[in-house]
Parts: structure tokens; C-alpha cells; sequence
């Protein structure tokens, strides 16, 4: 049995083949690592509001309606200014910034 050679123009056409579709893999696999970390870095971003529901404190993540925790604590023991602050919801933009409006307001 007698082994057929390859001609070298088939092996660089090949290699070249490869290298190509190995380069548009890497860019592809790239553009979709820096989409995900670029909504993974705007996710982190969501804001929190401090609001009411059925007159106690509660926690709102970003432009959501439903309260992401309801405190414990009464919106009726507040006065009158922060009542009405609360009323209308507190923005923050930070876990930090949040803290220590709760404790402002708890306290």
C-alpha cells in the first residue's frame, strides 16, 4: 500500500483555513465576554429607595413597585419631614448611602 502525500499548497491552505476560523472564534467569544461584563458592571449600578408600604419602611430595588424588604420600623414614629420624604421615596445609589439612611431614620 502506497501513502498519498499531501501537496503543500493543500497543508498552508489548511493551516490558513484554521488560523482564520480560530481568529473569528476568539472574536466572537471576546465581544460577548465584554457584553456580559459590561451588564454585569450596570447591574451592580441599581439604585434603592427608601419608601412606604402599609406604613411601615420599606426597601425598593430601582423603578420596582414591589418592595425588595419591608423594615419593621413604622412610618407613623418618623416626623412629620421625614414622613413626607419617605412618603415620596429617598433615592440612593449605594448599599453605604443606604445604611445610613436607615439608620438615620430608625435612630
Amino acid at each position: 500500500m502506497k501513502i498519498k502525500k499531501f501537496p503543500l499548497n493543500m497543508i498552508l491552505w489548511l493551516v490558513l483555513c484554521s488560523v482564520v476560523i480560530g481568529g473569528v472564534i476568539l472574536i466572537f467569544i471576546t465581544i460577548n465576554y465584554n457584553e456580559k461584563k459590561e451588564n454585569i458592571s450596570v447591574n451592580q449600578k441599581i439604585s434603592f429607595v427608601l419608601g412606604e408600604y402599609k406604613g411601615n419602611l420599606a426597601l425598593y430595588r430601582g423603578d420596582s413597585k414591589k418592595p425588595y424588604i419591608i423594615l419593621e420600623e413604622r412610618t407613623s414614629y418618623l416626623n412629620e419631614y421625614d414622613r413626607e420624604r419617605v412618603g415620596q421615596g429617598i433615592s440612593v445609589e449605594s448599599e453605604s448611602e443606604l445604611n445610613k439612611l436607615i439608620e438615620d431614620m430608625t435612630s
